[in-house]
């Protein structure tokens, strides 16, 4: 699994600071550990952050890390709509089942 150490990491407006990069394929294999099914593992959950522009930019949160999911061109991951996110979502095994919605940038928009 590549990811980018935190110094390098970037800063959206409006997003989550980033302590690394990751794809979709090193997600699944991220949530695929065994060390998470231990006494004291810990599960991966997907972030889903509301941007007007862009619809839902995906992340991952391990644990106190917030990792950007990237494509194969290291693009940010987004879809349009939530449903498109979670029919992706949905194939990534041991991804934790609850998904985080994060919204605090969509307050600029509806004010």
């Amino acid at each position: 699994m590549a990811t980018t150490p935190a110094a390098s990491a970037t800063r959206a407006p409006h997003l989550a600071h980033y302590h690394g990069r990751i794809t979709l394929d090193e997600l699944a294999n991220l949530c695929n550990d065994p060390a998470r099914a231990r006494p004291g593992g810990v599960e991966v959950r997907a972030i889903l952050t509301y941007d007007a522009e862009n619809g839902f930019l995906l992340s991952a949160q391990d644990g106190d890390r917030i990792l950007c999911v990237q494509d194969a061109d290291r693009r940010p991951v987004k879809y349009r709509t939530i449903e498109q996110a979670i029919e992706v979502l949905q194939d990534v095994a041991y991804l934790a089942s609850e998904v985080r919605l994060n919204i605090s940038a969509s307050s600029r928009f509806f004010s």
